[in-house]
């Protein structure tokens, strides 16, 4: 009689709004997830806007936090699906830190002498 080993199941991908909900409630690893699906957004908004004295990685982390805002402030009983919502936030916080790095205060900082 030969032992057949058992396929472990497949367990059925989680929802974006179950992710959220816990992404919400501060579980890493559904944010992990998210990102993971939605990284394109992130990566896109990374790749449109230049922050004056800041390196492309920072823009790609101002764009995740954007992401995580999505997950906090999402509203599922508004009937808008998440991608929509986490488009709109990631964008918006990539041009907030855009406008805030622009602005006439941080100029020293970002204009370097060698």
């Amino acid at each position: 009689m030969s032992a057949r080993r058992r396929r472990p199941r497949s367990r059925p991908a989680m929802s974006d709004g179950r992710l959220v909900a816990r992404a919400a409630q501060g579980d890493s690893l559904a944010f992990a997830v998210l990102l993971g699906r939605h990284g394109d957004l992130v990566r896109a908004a990374s790749a449109r806007y230049f922050l004056p004295g800041h390196e492309r990685a920072d823009v790609e982390q101002e764009a995740a936090l954007g992401l995580y805002r999505a997950c906090v402030d999402f509203r599922p009983e508004r009937g808008v699906p998440f991608r929509a919502f986490a488009d709109l936030c990631v964008r918006r916080a990539v041009l907030t830190a855009l406008t805030a790095a622009r602005r006439a205060k941080h100029r020293p900082l970002n204009e370097r002498i060698t």
